[in-house]
């Protein structure tokens, strides 16, 4: 994880807020001081930034990719007998991961409680705990089959027929670290537990247990608490924890997840008839796919007994389709002049859900290969995807996020600057509103019942060019992409800000996901109250770009030389929400995570039993801040402060060198062999591991690293 700049440098970046404490409910800062040994109220005042200490060793430790272990076992087999073939395959994989993270503990402390630094209002501790979490899954899938012809004589005597039954299960265990919300002091968030004094002084700590909190909440009977602790000690702040508040503080939840599917299929291919250019090709067929998903949460998890963490449901449900399909190949000329070869292509398939009923999808292709250096092609297609299990029957889960953290309208530092989430904000708070009160409930679940199913339409031209007196080929191809009906979850604050940024606030579709107390006699007035962060269907997603493939050979006396590359620009990358204007598309395109253009190219040398190969790949500069309206906002009452929204473009290159015999060969190579370094990026610019974007595969997290790889036949 990269370390970030000082504060005296052209830009500061930061991680998590830690080793800290707010008194006055949060109207002075009080920073560690090793010159006097005590803490003492931050010397920039509450709004600065230069002493905030929010580059802790333990956030740049963190894992960003989990340390992962893999073993796989797989066996096939045939065999002959005489009226057809057998054949089968078993399949059986462990994949065991661990992520070391960290995450924010901040319990607010209320006034009467005798450890709270300020008795006059509530106190809260910033400190770092541990977020680690792992996963073991075992995986077994076996196929079995058979397939054969239909003889030597007759119309179907170059027919070919196939069937199969493929099973697979997995089976997950996953824990995560949690604090019991019953064993945590903070009464705003519902904590199960109290300090009270103990009349010499000092005080002793009460606390709900967790079945007596699961089964009767804050009405369950205080016992003991095993050890007392002092959220506003040094030792505890910095994360000095004694094993005995480790103990009782910290636990793991554990769930665990199956999935379950068969597979029945029939097959038969072969022609139908002869056409002067060729054979008519026709190849139909059946499915069957049956499959089921159970996910069990784990004992905090299910009885919302987490500090700061959702709760979770059972995740429970099943669905199977039965399909047919068909495909057609039709010849329609060959060997003439500008016509070395035409043909149509026609697939289609219908299919009946026992979730969503019956539809069909289809497909149509052209290939033209017009000379013998110059091609053309394409297709149009459709295609249909039911939600899935987890998107159908995900268990309710509830989880919270502060006022400050998921409310736009917050007028602290001058204000929001999109014109239209201050102008619309200042509908519903005031000019000097700034979010405060308990934390906003958010609630997430799957669809059944609700959730259409995703639709596509989808577009492909393209040409390649090989001309006859080089080995090289050229192909270029335009796609356009749309999905109807996509099937997403739009994040809290993705919702909450869209709505207040749209032109139609306040009768866009995403303002009537979340509820503001707009009554002015209740105790929560102005504040955040829900949010319904389901699953859902928005309107449409459109990408249209272009793909570059080129392929180079050339043959030496000593070896052959390769050469591949392969480029895409991305033109549009849109969503449509739920609106029907021009107002309501999102652009996308050459933001942080969605690249207008990426490239990835190999050189290799082929020379007897030996290969050696050049890899490099490409990511464009990508950039939020058009979406954000620029890089210069008011942080903390500092005007002008500069949020590094951009990453930088990037190479990586790798190298690798490999050895052939008959029956093994032997690998070995240096992976972003010049330890290029990922992109990093500062607070709210995109989805982060402390300053770094988690974009997929775009970028190297890894770092420069070896890699041997040993391949045998038996």
């Amino acid at each position: 994880m990269k370390t970030c700049p000082s504060a005296t440098g052209t830009y500061k970046c930061f991680n998590s807020l830690a080793n800290v404490f707010d008194d006055n409910n949060g109207a002075r800062r009080q920073i560690f001081d090793p010159s006097i040994g005590a803490f003492r109220p931050r010397a920039d005042g509450n709004a600065g930034v230069a002493e905030t200490p929010s580059n802790d060793p333990r956030q740049q430790a963190s894992d960003v990719i989990p340390e992962t272990e893999r073993l796989s076992l797989f066996a096939t087999a045939d065999y002959n007998l005489g009226f057809a073939e057998f054949f089968g395959d078993f399949l059986y994989t462990n994949r065991q991961t661990e992520q070391t993270s960290f995450r924010q503990f901040f319990p607010w402390v209320g006034p009467t409680d005798p450890t709270n630094p300020t008795p006059v209002a509530f106190s809260r501790p910033i400190t770092l705990v541990p977020f680690n979490t792992d996963v073991d899954i075992d995986y077994y899938s076996a196929t079995a089959g058979l397939r054969g012809d239909f003889g030597n004589s007759g119309f179907l005597q170059d027919w070919t027929w196939e069937t199969s039954a493929v099973y697979s299960y997995s089976d997950a265990d996953y824990n995560r670290d949690t604090i019991p919300l019953n064993r945590v002091v903070d009464p705003i968030r519902g904590g199960g537990a109290i300090n009270v004094p103990d009349g010499n002084g000092g005080f002793s700590c009460q606390y709900i247990e967790d079945q007596d909190f699961a089964e009767n909440g804050l009405g369950g009977t205080y016992v003991p608490c095993p050890v007392d602790i002092n959220y506003f000690t040094r030792d505890f702040i910095f994360g000095n924890f004694t094993s005995a508040q480790e103990d009782f503080l910290f636990e793991t939840d554990s769930g665990t997840t199956t999935y379950e599917q068969l597979t029945l299929s029939g097959v038969v291919t072969g022609s139908v008839f002869e056409l002067p250019a060729g054979d008519v090709g026709v190849a139909l067929g059946v499915e069957y796919r049956d499959y089921e998903l159970e996910d069990t949460p784990g004992f905090f998890s299910a009885n919302n007994n987490q500090w700061g963490l959702s709760s979770a449901g059972v995740t429970a449900g099943s669905d199977n389709v039965m399909e047919a399909f068909g495909e057609v190949e039709v010849p329609i000329l060959a060997g003439l002049p500008f016509a070395e070869e035409l043909s149509l292509n026609f697939s289609g398939r219908i299919f009946e859900y026992d979730s969503y009923g019956s539809d069909s999808v289809y497909k149509a292709g052209l290939n033209y290969q017009i000379t013998p250096s110059v091609r053309v092609r394409g297709t149009y297609g459709t295609s249909y995807r039911t939600p899935a299990l987890y998107e159908l029957f995900l268990g309710d889960q509830t989880s919270f996020l502060g006022q400050l953290e998921i409310d736009p309208c917050n007028f602290s530092d001058g204000g929001p600057q999109n014109p239209n989430i201050r102008q619309n904000c200042l509908t519903q708070v005031p000019n000097d509103y700034v979010p405060f009160g308990s934390s906003a409930q958010i609630t997430t679940g799957g669809g059944a019942d609700v959730l259409e199913a995703e639709t596509s339409d989808a577009f492909t031209a393209g040409a390649i060019y090989t001309p006859t007196w080089s080995n090289l080929s050229i192909a270029v191809d335009y796609f356009e992409i749309e999905v109807n009906d996509q099937i997403a979850q739009l994040g809290s604050g993705s919702i909450v800000s869209g709505c207040y940024a749209s032109p139609n606030f306040p009768n866009d579709p995403l303002c009537s996901l979340f509820e503001r107390d707009l009554d002015p006699n209740s105790p929560t007035f102005q504040q955040i109250l829900t949010v319904n962060d389901s699953y859902v269907n928005i309107n449409s997603q459109t990408t249209r770009g272009l793909d570059l493939t080129t392929r180079y050979e050339h043959e030496f006396d000593f070896g052959d030389l390769i050469f591949d590359l392969q480029g895409t620009w991305t033109f549009e990358d849109s969503f449509l929400l739920f609106g029907g204007t021009d107002f309501d598309v999102d652009e996308d395109n050459g933001e942080i995570g969605q690249p207008d253009f990426t490239a990835n190219s190999r050189i290799q040398f082929v020379t007897g039993d030996w290969t050696l190969n050049w890899f490099t790949d490409f990511v464009s500069r990508t950039s939020n801040d058009a979406v954000n309206g620029g890089s210069l906002f008011t942080y903390r009452g500092r005007p002008d402060t500069y949020y590094k929204q951009f990453t930088e473009p990037y190479f990586e290159h790798g190298a690798s060198v490999q050895y052939r015999a008959d029956d093994w060969r032997l690998t070995l190579g240096v992976s972003n062999i010049f330890d290029e370094q990922f992109p990093y990026v500062s607070s709210g610019a995109a989805t982060r591991r402390g300053n770094t974007p988690l974009v997929g595969t775009q970028y190297s997290y890894r770092g420069r690293a070896a890699f041997a790889r040993l391949q045998k036949q038996f």
